[in-house]
Protein backbone atom coordinates (compact mmCIF):
# COMPACT_ATOMS: atom_id res chain seq x y z
CA UNK A 1 0.00 0.00 0.00
CA UNK A 2 1.40 3.45 -0.88
CA UNK A 3 2.46 5.77 1.91
CA UNK A 4 0.17 8.63 2.78
CA UNK A 5 1.35 12.18 2.26
CA UNK A 6 1.90 12.64 5.99
CA UNK A 7 3.88 9.37 6.18
CA UNK A 8 6.07 10.44 3.29
CA UNK A 9 6.66 13.82 4.90
CA UNK A 10 7.79 12.10 8.09
CA UNK A 11 10.15 9.83 6.09
CA UNK A 12 11.73 12.71 4.16
CA UNK A 13 14.81 14.02 5.93
CA UNK A 14 14.52 17.49 7.40
CA UNK A 15 16.97 20.30 6.70
CA UNK A 16 19.43 20.81 9.52
CA UNK A 17 21.57 23.93 9.17
CA UNK A 18 24.24 22.37 11.38
CA UNK A 19 24.94 19.71 8.73
CA UNK A 20 27.54 21.68 6.81
CA UNK A 21 30.87 20.41 5.56
CA UNK A 22 34.21 22.19 5.50
CA UNK A 23 33.50 23.42 1.97
CA UNK A 24 30.53 25.45 3.23
CA UNK A 25 27.93 23.44 1.27
CA UNK A 26 25.27 22.09 3.55
CA UNK A 27 23.64 18.70 3.26
CA UNK A 28 20.43 20.09 1.75
CA UNK A 29 22.33 21.86 -1.01
CA UNK A 30 24.38 18.74 -1.76
CA UNK A 31 21.14 16.80 -2.18
CA UNK A 32 19.74 19.42 -4.53
CA UNK A 33 22.90 19.27 -6.63
CA UNK A 34 22.77 15.45 -6.80
CA UNK A 35 19.45 15.34 -8.70
CA UNK A 36 19.75 13.26 -11.88
CA UNK A 37 17.56 11.68 -14.57
CA UNK A 38 18.94 8.99 -16.85
CA UNK A 39 17.28 7.13 -19.71
CA UNK A 40 18.39 4.32 -21.99
CA UNK A 41 17.03 1.79 -24.47
CA UNK A 42 17.49 -1.92 -23.84
CA UNK A 43 19.27 -3.36 -26.88
CA UNK A 44 17.42 -6.69 -26.77
CA UNK A 45 13.86 -5.55 -26.08
CA UNK A 46 13.93 -1.93 -27.33
CA UNK A 47 12.14 -0.98 -24.11
CA UNK A 48 12.93 2.47 -22.71
CA UNK A 49 14.17 2.70 -19.13
CA UNK A 50 14.36 5.66 -16.77
CA UNK A 51 16.30 6.05 -13.57
CA UNK A 52 15.97 9.12 -11.37
CA UNK A 53 17.53 10.53 -8.25
CA UNK A 54 15.36 13.23 -6.67
CA UNK A 55 15.77 15.49 -3.69
CA UNK A 56 13.69 14.04 -0.80
CA UNK A 57 11.21 16.94 -0.74
CA UNK A 58 10.71 16.75 -4.51
CA UNK A 59 10.29 12.98 -4.32
CA UNK A 60 7.51 13.35 -1.74
CA UNK A 61 5.67 15.82 -3.96
CA UNK A 62 6.07 13.67 -7.08
CA UNK A 63 4.98 10.48 -5.34
CA UNK A 64 1.91 12.19 -3.87
CA UNK A 65 0.81 13.57 -7.25
CA UNK A 66 1.52 10.31 -9.05
CA UNK A 67 -0.46 8.27 -6.52
CA UNK A 68 -3.39 10.69 -6.79
CA UNK A 69 -3.42 10.40 -10.61
CA UNK A 70 -3.17 6.60 -10.48
CA UNK A 71 -6.03 6.43 -7.97
CA UNK A 72 -8.20 8.68 -10.14
CA UNK A 73 -7.49 6.83 -13.39
CA UNK A 74 -7.93 3.30 -12.06
CA UNK A 75 -10.60 3.89 -9.43
CA UNK A 76 -13.33 1.93 -11.24
CA UNK A 77 -11.40 -0.50 -13.44
CA UNK A 78 -7.96 -2.07 -13.66
CA UNK A 79 -6.03 -2.59 -16.91
CA UNK A 80 -6.53 -6.03 -18.47
CA UNK A 81 -2.84 -6.78 -18.07
CA UNK A 82 -2.82 -5.83 -14.38
CA UNK A 83 -1.29 -8.57 -12.18
CA UNK A 84 -2.75 -9.59 -8.83
CA UNK A 85 0.48 -9.03 -6.88
CA UNK A 86 0.09 -5.65 -5.14
CA UNK A 87 3.59 -4.34 -5.87
CA UNK A 88 3.47 -5.40 -9.52
CA UNK A 89 -0.07 -4.00 -9.83
CA UNK A 90 1.18 -0.63 -8.61
CA UNK A 91 4.06 -0.69 -11.10
CA UNK A 92 1.79 -1.61 -14.03
CA UNK A 93 -0.74 1.09 -13.17
CA UNK A 94 1.99 3.74 -12.82
CA UNK A 95 3.49 2.68 -16.14
CA UNK A 96 0.08 2.91 -17.79
CA UNK A 97 -0.43 6.36 -16.34
CA UNK A 98 2.74 7.80 -17.81
CA UNK A 99 2.18 6.14 -21.19
CA UNK A 100 -1.46 7.21 -21.32
CA UNK A 101 -0.65 10.84 -20.56
CA UNK A 102 1.98 10.98 -23.27
CA UNK A 103 -0.36 9.39 -25.82
CA UNK A 104 -3.15 11.87 -25.06
CA UNK A 105 -0.81 14.88 -25.31
CA UNK A 106 0.72 13.80 -28.64
CA UNK A 107 -2.59 13.23 -30.43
Amino acid sequence: MPLSTSSRARCAPKHDASNTTGDGIDRLERRRRAVRLNSWTDRDTAMRHRSAIWHPETAVKLETRLDAHVAAMFHDAQPDSCPTDLLEKRRVRRGGLSGGRIDSEVQ
